[in-house]
């Protein structure tokens, strides 16, 4: 009796986590969208609001963690790592959704990691397009400097003074 419960508490935590990944995803989204149109307080904004959200989403995670230990105990698949082979002895009907929940977690999980691969693609791309222009504009900041000490140090642009009288 007592898997049955933590079943039914396990679902609604994924599902909890579910709504979560798909408010962030499409924060993410709108964050893309931002970046592309250069709508610096949007994104801003957009920013703001996704903090609270990635911290909501690791709580709830580690919410289902220890949920999902508890149930492993409760089902002595404790060294179990696999979530399929630890829920095999669950009834059909818990089991199945289970199983289907996780599917749909795993899902928004891989859609949530694609939205922000390609966010990240993006700023590399930009990143790199900028660094590419900058450096034919100012040719004489390419390569590394070194400090005094060995350590590798960014190129400043301060102006060089000459004094022709020393």
């Amino acid at each position: 009796m007592g898997s049955v419960t933590e079943c039914t508490t396990l679902v609604r935590i994924m599902i909890e986590e579910i709504r979560l990944l798909e408010q962030f995803c499409r924060e993410e989204e709108k964050m893309k969208e931002y970046i592309l149109d250069m709508s610096w307080p949007e994104l801003q904004e957009t920013i703001q609001r996704v903090n609270p959200l990635s911290i909501a989403v690791s709580l709830i995670e580690q919410e289902r963690d220890r949920c999902f230990k508890k149930l492993k105990t409760t089902l002595n698949t404790s060294g179990v790592e696999r979530f399929y082979a630890s829920i095999s002895g669950l009834q059909e009907k818990e089991r199945r959704e289970l199983v289907d929940t996780y599917r749909k977690l795993k899902m928004m999980v891989l859609m949530t990691q694609g939205v922000t691969r390609s966010i990240e693609s993006l700023i590399e791309t930009l990143s790199g397009t900028i660094r590419g222009v900058m450096e034919e504009l100012f040719p004489y900041r390419r390569g590394k400097i070194y400090s005094a000490t060995g350590a590798a140090k960014d190129v400043e642009m301060n102006p060089v003074m000459i004094n022709r009288h020393l």
